[in-house]
């Protein structure tokens, strides 16, 4: 590929290092989800550079992985830890 074609890419801050972006998903809304671990929340990056944080259920739960579903809704899954640790959802 010659570099003119290459596609744009532009980088944009999400959080700091201390707040753990980690999982990352194509949402059903169009926009990218993401996992903030260390403080227990996820947040929604709109393709604009717009960036909401929503909490979660539980501030500790330390969410890693997060899948999209329907009705702008998202399934998280919590780091390893106690088996007990269950799913969280967005409030």
């Amino acid at each position: 590929m010659h570099p003119a074609e290459a596609p744009a890419t532009r980088e944009i801050r999400v959080a700091d290092e201390g707040a753990g972006p980690y999982g990352i998903t194509a949402g059903p809304d169009g926009a990218l989800w993401l996992t903030l671990v260390h403080r227990g929340r996820i947040a929604r990056l709109t393709l604009d550079g717009g960036l909401e944080e929503h909490p979660l259920d539980s501030s500790t739960c330390r969410p890693a992985v997060i899948t999209p579903r329907a009705r702008r809704r998202a399934l998280v899954h919590p780091a390893p830890g106690p088996p007990d640790r269950p799913h969280h959802r967005q409030r």
